[in-house]
């Protein structure tokens, strides 16, 4: 047993310390601790008696991850499965938006909107068939579409086929359904295949113009749809109280509605009509397949939203969104809550704020789910 007035033992030379920094120590010290030699001829031992331990930690761990990466893509390829066999048993919308457009408009920004088509996969001669168009979103280069492109895959061969979305920018207002008219802004096609296969069947890609520039960044976003046996709708009664701190002044409120797909990714169903005078909104008829995907179990949200208008040598030329606060929860959810009872809302400064939703109407008439709801916050 060393004696305090020994200095410390040195650290073993496999630790990589400089020599320099080792204290030597007499004979009789170093006899308490084991040389070089014994700690590597125990080391061998090891190896001999557990051949599995004899590769290098810096490979085991390369091998783990590379097992890791595999399982990964494994799981990935299970779940594209699963949702392709999903898919093919169940409608789909296909959503649309996009980010960052170029602009082609004179002293504003571009009224926007969508067309997607579809043709035989691999079958280049064949014609573009229009399966659907947006709404026209006026003054944006972010334009974010609520109309859904409703699609039917049952059979293999309504998958096998190549979609192409072309975004314009809309020139001529009195002629709408010419699209030789308008100033088409980019496009973009491939197989469909591509967006059931991408994680969450979210998939992002740039859009071109005719000449192969980038012109902006397109988001497709495919969801299942429930089909139900009893279609219901869900009414909407919105109102702002008087003591509410987003009671309108001279910026113009508005509300979205929008449902929950996967993973945090929401798709806006509704957009209501702006207004700085009224704090009752008009009612609201959104069907339960809209609303929900036909599922009363999927979560939706409700926003608030004040207009900021940009202005350009005194006009308004744009108007961007400020998100005032909102609120989220299932229509079964909300149907459970009596009448009187309040929610909380979550306030985009403040944060969560207790009772700041009142339910003053939930009914249910025939086939329509009638909610009615007073922000107090």
């Amino acid at each position: 047993r060393l004696t305090p007035h020994l200095p410390h033992p040195p650290h073993p030379p496999h630790l990589g310390l400089p020599r320099s920094t080792l204290t030597p120590l007499p004979t009789a010290a170093m006899a308490h601790f084991p040389s070089a030699d014994s700690i590597l001829k125990k080391e061998d031992r090891i190896r001999e008696e557990h051949p599995s331990l004899a590769g290098n930690w810096k490979d085991k761990d390369e091998e783990s991850l590379e097992m890791g990466e595999q399982e990964k893509r494994f799981r990935h390829t299970y779940d594209s499965c699963m949702v392709m066999k999903k898919i093919t048993s169940m409608p789909v919308d296909l959503v649309v938006y996009f980010e960052g457009t170029k602009n082609l408009a004179m002293l504003a920004k571009n009224d926007a909107f969508a067309v997607v088509w579809k043709r035989p996969t691999r079958e280049e001669g064949t014609e573009w068939v229009a399966i659907g168009r947006t709404e026209v979103i006026k003054s944006t280069q972010d334009p974010l579409f609520i109309t859904a492109i409703k699609m039917e895959l049952k059979e293999e061969n309504d998958k096998n086929v190549d979609i192409k979305v072309d975004l314009y920018h809309l020139k001529n207002p009195k002629f709408e359904e010419d699209l030789e008219k308008q100033a088409l802004v980019g496009s973009w096609q491939g197989p469909l295949q591509d967006v059931i296969a991408a994680r969450g069947q979210w998939l992002q890609v740039m859009i071109t113009d005719q000449k192969k520039r980038p012109t902006g960044r397109m988001t497709m976003q495919l969801d299942t749809i429930k089909v139900e046996e009893d279609p219901k709708d869900v009414t909407f009664t919105l109102t702002v109280a008087d003591s509410s701190r987003y009671t309108p002044k001279s910026r113009k409120l508005y509300f979205t509605v929008s449902r929950l797909v996967r993973k945090n990714h929401w798709t806006r169903v509704y957009l209501s009509e702006s207004s700085a005078k009224r704090l009752v909104f008009d009612d609201v008829n959104i069907s339960l397949r809209d609303l929900a995907a036909g599922d009363e179990t999927r979560a939706m949200r409700l926003e608030l939203h004040r207009e900021a208008p940009v202005k350009v040598m005194g006009f308004d030329l744009f108007n961007r969104e400020r998100l005032l606060g909102h609120m989220q929860m299932s229509i079964k959810s909300l149907r459970a809550v009596p009448e009187g009872k309040s929610l909380q809302w979550f306030d985009g400064g403040a944060g969560p704020v207790s009772g700041g939703v009142s339910i003053v109407l939930n009914q249910t008439v025939g086939k329509t789910y009638k909610l009615g709801l007073v922000i107090n916050a």
